[in-house]
């Protein structure tokens, strides 16, 4: 909890600068923030790669045992030391703008995917973290057709470091036969089109694409097509902004409990495990975008 506070500080120094003065920052630590992100996700994807791979058959769909949840996840691969960078932190912080609640006039929340996978409408852990790039520095083939840096950044975002451990994690316990045909390996991720139906790593399946978004749930194996103690959606975006020359990348999130009415407005993560999901969020969305910049 002492690095979480860490962070949380630095993050607030960081807001208190002016906007100039927090893109300034971003590009004088990008560097730096990029090489301790590879060093201390490499060290933690080769330690857990250390030991032969063993799949694990998860519960039957129905099965009233508790899976492994997307929270149990993201504070298992915060706390194997990715954000101990206070570098790292100060850079994330910089390059990305977190929105936490969402607004209630949201897109996401009046959707049919939103209305069908939280069909009790209960209370919900929501966010969603920006980062906007010069078009200058986005990939040129990527802004030739319509759908290309959506697709892109989402390849870059489940082939990149920032989803390096939880993939690793994923594969010890899960790969095997009834999960062969999922995508698995970094050149999979990669390549993939991400269509819909398409799983990921036996925890994720596309469930909408436009050319601007790719909407996926997360919370169990997606086997699983039933209501769940843990349940959610992700949003993985970009679009472009002509008027201001940017490129904005966006991952939105929001964790809910499908199985069952729910009463309060609070969703299902403790407050500090929504600040470790948070900074996950960024670190994704930061070695996501690697993909689609020169």
């Amino acid at each position: 909890m002492e690095q979480l506070l860490e962070v949380e500080m630095i993050s607030a120094r960081v807001a208190e600068l002016s906007p100039a003065s927090q893109r300034q920052f971003a590009g004088d630590h990008a560097g730096i923030a990029r090489d301790l992100i590879c060093r201390r996700l490499f060290a933690s994807v080769f330690t857990s790669n250390n030991h032969p791979s063993q799949a694990v058959s998860r519960s039957p769909p129905l099965a009233l045992t508790p899976p492994v949840t997307t929270m149990g996840i993201i504070k298992k691969t915060i706390y194997t030391g990715v954000l101990t960078g206070l570098g790292v932190a100060g850079y994330l912080g910089a390059a990305t703008t977190v929105v936490r609640p969402l607004p209630r006039d949201d897109p996401l929340f009046a959707s049919k995917i939103y209305a069908r996978y939280n069909a009790h409408n209960n209370g919900s852990a929501q966010d969603v973290v920006v980062k906007r790039i010069p078009l200058s520095k986005i990939r040129p083939e990527l802004l030739e057709k319509e759908g290309d840096l959506a697709l892109e950044f989402c390849r870059g975002v489940w082939s990149g470091l920032g989803y390096r451990f939880q993939r690793a994690y994923l594969e010890r316990k899960y790969r095997g036969p009834a999960t062969s045909s999922q995508l698995w390996t970094v050149p999979q991720l990669e390549q993939s089109d991400y269509d819909v139906g398409t799983q990921i790593t036996d925890h994720f399946e596309v469930l909408d694409k436009t050319p601007t978004a790719i909407t996926v749930r997360c919370g169990d194996t997606p086997r699983n097509p039933a209501p769940r103690d843990s349940d959610g959606l992700f949003v993985i975006s970009a679009e472009v902004d002509r008027e201001r020359g940017e490129a904005v990348l966006g991952l939105k999130s929001c964790f809910f409990v499908s199985a069952r009415a729910v009463e309060g407005i609070q969703g299902p993560m403790p407050g500090w495990m929504e600040v470790l999901h948070v900074w996950y969020s960024r670190l994704w969305l930061e070695t996501g975008a690697w993909r689609v910049t020169k």
